[in-house]
C-alpha cells in the first residue's frame, strides 16, 4: 500500500495529503474520519496511517512518507505532543523544505 510521498502527476490523477494526528483521541479519530469523507467528495486522497499501512508495510517509512508529503494536515493536540511517533512525524515534516507552504495545523484542545 505505501507509495511515493510525490503527490501523484498527470491528468486525471487523484491529490494526495497527508494526515498527522495521535490516533489514541477518540475525538481526533473522528475528526480525521471527517476529513477522509471531505477529502474523498472531492476528490483528494487522505492518507492516514490507519487507513494506509498494511500488514507488513512499515511504519517508519508511512511515517518518513508523511515527513515528504506534499499536502500535510497536522492535528496538534496535548497526546500529540506527548506521542513520540507524532514527534517524528512532526520532525520528518518540519526538516523537508518548505514546510509553511505543505502544511496546515488544526489545534484540537
Amino acid at each position: 500500500m505505501m507509495h511515493s510521498p510525490a503527490d501523484p502527476k498527470g491528468g486525471g490523477s487523484m491529490v494526495s495529503v497527508y494526515v498527522s494526528y495521535a490516533w489514541k483521541e477518540e475525538e481526533q479519530n473522528r475528526l480525521v474520519d471527517k476529513l477522509e469523507n471531505a477529502c474523498a467528495a472531492r476528490g483528494i486522497e487522505l492518507r492516514c496511517d490507519k487507513t494506509s499501512i498494511g500488514y507488513g508495510d512499515s511504519i517508519r517509512q508511512f511515517m518518513d512518507e508523511i515527513g515528504a508529503g506534499r499536502h500535510v494536515v497536522l492535528v496538534l493536540s496535548e497526546a500529540y505532543f506527548k506521542s513520540d511517533y507524532c514527534m517524528y512525524e512532526l520532525r520528518q515534516i518540519y526538516e523537508n523544505k518548505a514546510f509553511r507552504q505543505r502544511v496546515v495545523v488544526q489545534t484540537w484542545i
